[in-house]
Order: C-alpha cells, then sequence, then structure tokens
C-alpha cells in the first residue's frame, strides 16, 4: 500500500520518509531530529517532497556539525515549511546547510548555524528558489555567501539575512543578478570584502541592505534596521524582532507584502507593513493623566515591549499620575501599576504611584518594559520599572517585577484581559 503522508516523531522515522518513493508529504512533530543517530548522513533527497512542520512547536533537525544537513538532487520539486535547520558542516564543500539543485520552495523556516565553504547556509547550483517568510542567520561560509550563495534563478520574499559572516558577502551571493529581493532585510552580516551581499540583485518593491548593494533602487534603505537577537519569538522558528525604532517598521511595499509572517501573525500590525520575517508589534501611543488610579494599556500582540516617556507636573498641587496607553487591535490591560520613588526602598516598603512635586515643569522620564511569555494554556505577564535617572526629587527607580496570570493563552490576541498587577518586588537598582 502506497501511503503519500507520513507522520514523523524521531529521526529514524524522518530518514525513512524522505527515502519512500510513495510519501510525498512528511509531517515533522515538534523536536529536534538529529541527523548524528540513524544513519550519521544528511539527509538526501532525490524526490519530489514537501517537508512541514505538524504544528505545536519547532521542528529541528540538526547535523550537530557531522555533516551537511539536507542534500537535494536536480529535476525534482521539494518544499519545507516551518523547519530550522541547523548543526550543518561541510567542511571544504558547499552548503553546510542545504545543497540544492532542485526547484525549491522554503516557507516560514530558519536556516541557522552552518558551515561550509560557499554558501554556508544555503548553497544553490542548480533549480529555481522561492524563499518566503524565512530566516537565515548566524551561518559561517569560508569563501562566499555567509548565508547563501545564489547561482540560478531565486525570490526571496519578506527574508531576513543577518549575522552570517563570509570572506566575500557577508550576507549572500547573487550571482548573474540571480536573487530578487521583496519586502527583504539583509543587515548584520560581516565579510572582508563584498559587503553584506556580493554582486548585482534585482530589487522589487522596497528592501533594506544594510550599506547599500549594487542593485538596490532609490526606493530601498541602508540604514541599521536595529534587529534584535536571533530568539523564540513565537511561531514554530526562531526569528529577529525589530526594535521599536527599526526603520524596518511599516515601510514595505503594501502590494507585495505576505498576509503573515514568519511566525504565522497576521500582516500588517499597525499602520505598514514591515521588511523582513518578522511583523513587529505596534509602538505604544501613551498618554499620561493625573488621577489617583486609573489604567495602563499596552498591546498583547507581541511577546515583549519596552518603551520610555517623559511628564511634568504644572499644576498648583502634587499629583500622583498613572499611564493610560492605547494601541490599534487588542490590548493588554494592567490596572494599579504601581511605581517605586524611593532607591533606599528595601523588600517589603510601601510602593506608590509615581508624586510629580507640584509646578515641577521639568520633565521626569520613566521606563517599562513589558513581557508576555505563554507556558501552556497560561499567559504570564512580567512588568518592570529598569533603573532609570530621572529629575528632582527622585533619584532612580529600582527595579519592581510583577507576575500575573491569565487563562486561555490561545486567544489573548484576540482578547482584552484585566489584570491585577500585584506582589511587586524590588530587583536591583
Amino acid at each position: 500500500v502506497c501511503t503519500p503522508t507520513a507522520s514523523v516523531g524521531t529521526t529514524g522515522e524522518l530518514r525513512a520518509a524522505v527515502a519512500d518513493g510513495c510519501v510525498q508529504l512528511v509531517l515533522l512533530d515538534p523536536g529536534t531530529y538529529d541527523l548524528t543517530t540513524s544513519g550519521v548522513d544528511e539527509l538526501i533527497i532525490t524526490q519530489d517532497k514537501t517537508l512541514r512542520n505538524a504544528g505545536g512547536g519547532q521542528a529541528i533537525i540538526d547535523a550537530g556539525g557531522v555533516s551537511r544537513v539536507m542534500d537535494i538532487d536536480q529535476n525534482i520539486a521539494v518544499e519545507l515549511d516551518g523547519l530550522t535547520l541547523t548543526g550543518g558542516a561541510s567542511g571544504g564543500s558547499d552548503g553546510g546547510g542545504i545543497l540544492t539543485q532542485a526547484d525549491l520552495t522554503i516557507r516560514n523556516s530558519t536556516i541557522s548555524g552552518n558551515s561550509g565553504r560557499h554558501g554556508a547556509g544555503l548553497f544553490m547550483r542548480g533549480g529555481t528558489l522561492v524563499m518566503e517568510n524565512v530566516t537565515v542567520s548566524g551561518n559561517v561560509a569560508t569563501g562566499d555567501g555567509g548565508g547563501m550563495d545564489v547561482r540560478r534563478p531565486a525570490q526571496l520574499v519578506h527574508v531576513t539575512v543577518a549575522n552570517n559572516t563570509a570572506d566575500e558577502g557577508g550576507g549572500f551571493r547573487s550571482r548573474d543578478k540571480e536573487v530578487e529581493l521583496v519586502n527583504s532585510l539583509v543587515a548584520d552580516n560581516l565579510s572582508a570584502t563584498g559587503g553584506q551581499i556580493r554582486d548585482e540583485i534585482t530589487s522589487v518593491g522596497v528592501n533594506l541592505v544594510e550599506g547599500g548593494c549594487i542593485g538596490c533602487s532609490a526606493a530601498d534603505l541602508s540604514g541599521d534596521p536595529l534587529l534584535l537577537p536571533l530568539a523564540p519569538n513565537g511561531g514554530n522558528s526562531d526569528t529577529h524582532a525589530l526594535d521599536g525604532y527599526s526603520i524596518a517598521r511599516d515601510t514595505a511595499d503594501a502590494g507585495l507584502a505576505l498576509p503573515t509572517d514568519q511566525r504565522g501573525m497576521p500582516r500588517p500590525i499597525g499602520p505598514g507593513y514591515d521588511l523582513g520575517a518578522y511583523e513587529a508589534r505596534l509602538a505604544l501611543s501613551v498618554t499620561v493623566v493625573a488621577a489617583t488610579s486609573g489604567a495602563s494599556r499596552l498591546p498583547s500582540n507581541g511577546t515583549g515591549y519596552q518603551d520610555a516617556f517623559s511628564v511634568s507636573n504644572t499644576d498648583a498641587s502634587s499629583s500622583a499620575y498613572v499611564l493610560q496607553a492605547t494601541a490599534l487591535g487588542s490590548a493588554l490591560e494592567l490596572f494599579d501599576l504601581l511605581l517605586f520613588d524611593d532607591l533606599a526602598s528595601a523588600p517589603g516598603a510601601k510602593k506608590t504611584r509615581l508624586i510629580i512635586p507640584a509646578t515641577s515643569a521639568k520633565p521626569i522620564e520613566v521606563c517599562l518594559r513589558i513581557t508576555l511569555y505563554c507556558i501552556g494554556p497560561l499567559l504570564f505577564v512580567v512588568v518592570s520599572i529598569p533603573p532609570r535617572s530621572i529629575a528632582r526629587n527622585l533619584d532612580s527607580f529600582s527595579c519592581q517585577t510583577s507576575i500575573a496570570e491569565v487563562q486561555n493563552c490561545a486567544s489573548f490576541l484576540a482578547t482584552i484581559y484585566g489584570l491585577h498587577i500585584s506582589n511587586g518586588t524590588i530587583c536591583g537598582a
């Protein structure tokens, strides 16, 4: 009996499904598939095949520094979706992560931590290549193209290429103008020569290539996108989040944008589409009001948020200030957010709202950091106020950290939660 779909959960099962001529679709359960076991060799794909994350967590194919991760034959069509390919090492050969001659499509995936001669993350010597919502990061080549070396037609849509290293072309090499960039981001790559990209690309829509490139258009950006480190920011693979002040936010070509990002989050979040594989959470719009009680409203469509704001008091009497911030879409309400007003306060000391002296027009700066964690069905919210120098009678804030718990994490993006933040503790000056 020929079964076209196979669900796998071990390295042995993965190898068997890839080798099985009947299997067209391989669904990988979350987990790490260690290629140093059950054969100690790269995955060799010789027939049409789709390898897809079954959902629910990261599916990591790890070569453990022993071999290439994947060798894909010519004259076939292969799709990779929702995977992480890492630990590939091809030594003096090309393509530590992927060596391909196929018509290859990669979606919602991360290629990181691979090494080789040319194209440490991916070396393409035949076929075609389409990448959508892909992160290529932390790959090291001794020759050309730290992230990729592309020698045939390729289209990169909402792709982030960052933190790769090569002798020439830290991000990738585009031979014969073969790479078409669409709403993509190439930055923070290192090379002795060749910059971020060696040779010419074709730019479509808007792209960001740090320092510019041959083939970049007048519409493209060339500044620092302020990428955050590769991290599990949600979804089934790691991504580089965008800092709140990144120039890559809201600047992509809307007509060419994908409907979701690498994590499966909807695009756009906010007024425009973001460049690269990650769609950033909304920035916080803060209104400071004089009151004795109130709420701080922060966006819940991200794994973290931090920002600074300034307030001043020009009234005739002292006022207790609270935050009232709004954002498009859903929001997370934090009631009775408390601030420390005394650096010398010991744990258990009285916590008060920020009291600004009467007619103190000089702004007082406050910094907040909000982080959301999903653990199983629960949403944990961590609120902290890092140490920060401020004006007038308040020398500094100690760090207040509070944790609240909300049921039904799966639906929090579409729901407004009311949380009472309590049990604040001082966590350092």
